[in-house]
């Protein structure tokens, strides 16, 4: 994100007056401090519409474009994520929303069935009535692998996710999930966004959302 500082000229606060007006209204309302007494105020452009205010020690994140905010939001959702982790709340909501990628699962199960299904004795994988058919000649041993194999995927029924848990404990399902990237990021961090709304993430101060004259305000010192 780059950042511009705003020069106050006569044009630009012509420009602006919207803005001026809800910094005004902000302000007097919030602060009891009257626009005339002000004596310190930046404006810094971020990027996509978003301002960056400082007044009089305050400092607040400011847009009138309601989806650029929600857009910064996500953004902010994913480097928090990126920064600290999944945790086991956020793996399982991503779970119960179809988030998680199962076919790195699905590909697990596969290889290991046609494992157990090709690679053991033949003997070993052979019920009592197969085998009377192996040694009579009615079933060829390919046959009697693939039957074996279409079982053992049969048993899942396509619960690639819920069978590894099974098996192996959400522990260690929880960790492949993190070091193989298995999660959709985006559609995870704008849920996180649409439940806990845009100023959980940027009023980092109070978690408030403030509107004036069009303008949406988040103090974040």
């Amino acid at each position: 994100m780059i950042t511009n500082k705003i020069e106050f000229t006569r044009e630009v606060i012509e420009a602006n007056k919207n803005l001026i007006t809800a910094i005004c209204e902000l302000m007097e309302t919030n602060h009891d401090i009257k626009i005339e007494d002000v004596q310190d105020i930046n404006i810094y452009e971020e990027g996509n519409d978003i301002l960056t205010i400082e007044v009089e020690g305050f400092k607040f994140v400011v847009s009138d474009d309601y989806t650029a905010l929600e857009e910064l939001a996500m953004e902010q959702v994913k480097e928090i994520i990126e920064d600290c982790g999944l945790t086991e709340n956020l793996i399982f909501e991503a779970e119960l929303q179809g988030w998680i990628n199962e076919e790195y699962f699905k590909e697990y199960w596969d290889d290991l069935h046609y494992s157990m299904a090709y690679d053991e004795g033949i003997y070993n994988i052979m019920d009592s009535e197969e085998v009377d058919l192996y040694e009579s000649g009615e079933l060829s041993e390919e046959d009697i692998r693939e039957n074996y194999y279409n079982s053992l995927q049969d048993s899942i029924q396509n619960n690639w996710i819920d069978e590894f848990k099974f098996q192996f404990g959400d522990d260690l399902f929880n960790d492949i999930v993190i070091k193989e990237n298995l999660i959709n990021i985006e559609e995870l961090a704008k849920w996180c966004v649409e439940m806990d709304g845009v100023a959980h993430t940027l009023a980092t101060y109070d978690g408030q959302e403030e509107e004036f004259n069009g303008f949406y305000f988040f103090r974040t010192n």
